[in-house]
């Protein structure tokens, strides 16, 4: 007598395991400022169950320089007025899963 077992259990489990390995669709930051005025630190951080991965490749934008950087958050000071695409990289914490985030941000004048 041969035990048959049938591969449908085995692909489902698959199917829930992948999804529960995905990130949810969304902002992985926490709420920041949209307007920075020029000389101001500026920072951003991850939301609850998160941080930031400060292995990862960092930029806070055209005329932003990366001030400080670690788990909790990323520093930037802005030397010119415009538009700065901030892009971090977030992990959860049980690091199933990192993801680039962008923050744009208006920098004025005062």
């Amino acid at each position: 007598m041969s035990l048959r077992v049938s591969p449908v259990p085995l692909i489902v489990s698959l199917a829930i395991g992948i999804f529960a390995c995905t990130p949810k669709t969304g902002s992985l930051l926490a709420p920041a400022a949209r307007t920075v005025p020029v000389g101001a630190s500026f920072k951003l951080h991850a939301i609850a169950g998160h941080h930031l991965n400060a292995q990862a490749p960092h930029s806070c934008g055209v005329g932003g320089i990366v001030s400080s950087i670690d788990a909790s958050g990323m520093e930037c000071k802005f030397t010119q007025t415009g538009t700065a695409e901030v892009r971090v990289g977030v992990c959860d914490d049980a690091v199933s899963f990192c993801k680039f985030q962008t923050h744009e941000v208006q920098i004025t004048k005062d």
